[in-house]
């Protein structure tokens, strides 16, 4: 059985049947359903020849079907690629330095047993907040650029377009004239970093309009 195989084992009998743990060389997503929609606990990974150290500040990360189900169709049509779990909104934490030998499994036991402890407040304290879309909304129009970047889910100005419309913001088309223009001028400046937004703003817009 490969070490990947025998974490996700003991991570999974840690955390429970109510959670899906996958287990990469580079990082570990500890999925379940919150009010309907899927969420993960994100853990970065690094594997070294005799040990493996998780990144101390970690994340969970929640998906709004109703946002993903319009919003990543376009991305993947311009190639426009944010992470492998594709969240509408999330939270990053910090868990400390966790460091511990690869053959070491009660070891990892110890390590996930302390991370669900503080992995299931910040679950508590940040998730029931937003069991509902109009909930992030009502919070995110209140924030800071700055603030809501460690808020809601890259690329921020598309998803913001999508939930706009669900939550029938009065300015919607506004924002989304202002993105676009914006993103048009980005992509001239800079190709290789901004290829393919401006195209996708204008067809998430249209696709909004008429949805």
């Amino acid at each position: 059985m490969s070490l990947n195989k025998e974490m996700e084992n003991i991570i999974q009998d840690v955390f429970g049947n109510d959670f899906n743990v996958r287990v990469y060389s580079d990082a570990c997503y500890i999925e379940f359903l919150h009010n309907g929609n899927p969420a993960s606990i994100a853990i970065g990974i690094i594997t070294y020849p005799g040990s493996i150290e998780l990144h101390e500040k970690c994340a969970i990360y929640k998906r709004f079907n109703e946002v993903e189900s319009i919003l990543q169709p376009i991305l993947d049509k311009y190639k426009i690629n944010i992470g492998f779990w594709k969240s509408t909104i999330y939270k990053p934490f910090e868990i400390g330095h966790q460091e511990f030998n690869r053959t070491d499994f009660e070891a990892v036991r110890n390590v996930f047993e302390k991370i669900k402890l503080e992995s299931l407040t910040h679950k508590a304290n940040f998730l029931d907040q937003y069991k509902e879309l109009h909930q992030v909304y009502e919070s995110s129009e209140k924030m800071e650029v700055k603030e809501m970047v460690g808020f809601i889910s890259q690329p921020l100005p598309l998803r913001r377009m999508v939930i706009k419309k669900l939550c029938g913001d009065s300015g919607f088309e506004s924002f989304c004239n202002q993105y676009i223009e914006s993103s048009e001028k980005k992509a001239k400046a800079k190709p290789s970093q901004f290829k393919g937004y401006d195209k996708a703003a204008k067809d998430l817009f249209n696709t909004l309009i008429i949805t």
